[in-house]
């Protein structure tokens, strides 16, 4: 899923987000621990360009990247072209999957079923990642 900010607009502090992004992930720490450290590193390098971007560039910042890492990480999944581990949960179990799949296997037109529709474009992305379509299928 998107975020509501948009790529190149600027974070502001987190006030009580409350965001069910990474249901598996629940704390900065977990988040963390599940980067190798090449990519720990990187998301700390993309965290404090992203705060030297604001209007107010905290003066503390590793604390404002620990308070905003949910944010973050969904944008430096998505500057990398991955998808957030999250989001692959969320599919395995989101109650349209099985529905849209069908509706794709019957078309075999994915790019028909998104049809400019974001969150549509989401699972198809996830879709081939992890190989559900029948076609992408190794037999």
């Amino acid at each position: 899923m998107d975020s509501d900010i948009p790529e190149n607009q600027p974070l502001e502090p987190a006030q009580g987000q409350g965001s069910n992004f990474l249901q598996t992930i629940q704390t900065y720490s977990d988040f963390t621990d599940s980067l190798s450290e090449a990519e720990r590193e990187e998301f700390w390098i993309f965290g404090e360009q992203k705060a030297t971007q604001l209007p107010n560039p905290p003066t503390l910042t590793r604390r404002w990247i620990e308070m905003n890492w949910q944010e973050l990480s969904r944008q430096w999944y998505k500057s990398k072209g991955k998808t957030p581990p999250a989001q692959v949960s969320k599919w395995e179990n989101d109650p349209r999957t099985r529905d849209w799949l069908a509706i794709i296997e019957e078309t075999a037109n994915p790019l028909q079923f998104i049809a400019g529709d974001s969150e549509k474009y989401e699972f198809v992305k996830w879709c081939r990642e992890t190989k559900q379509f029948s076609w992408l299928r190794e037999e």
